[in-house]
């Protein structure tokens, strides 16, 4: 989440204002939105990036939760055929 409030970003913004305030060349005012672009899509990519290793962990954990129920329901029906192989031999 530090990646929002991006001191960087936020420096290249300032500049910006800076240039634009300083009515300075078109070309310096393009470059420096440029570097800005750079900045917002490096961030757009990280935050991509970190949506896809969340999707990944929240499959990892379904998984693990299936087998240990998958786990519980073998050990269960182990259960029942021990007491249904006692009662075979019971009677």
């Amino acid at each position: 989440m530090d990646r929002l409030n991006d001191p960087k970003l936020q420096e290249l913004m300032k500049e910006l204002q800076e240039l634009l305030s300083r009515k300075k060349s078109p070309q310096e005012i393009q470059q420096k939105m440029d570097q800005i672009d750079r900045r917002m899509q490096n961030q757009k990519d990280d935050m991509d990036q970190l949506l896809e290793q969340l999707k990944e962990l929240r499959m990892e954990e379904q998984i693990d939760l299936q087998a240990q129920e998958m786990e519980e329901w073998i050990e269960k029906q182990a259960e029942l055929q021990s007491k249904t192989d006692r009662t075979g031999k019971d009677e």
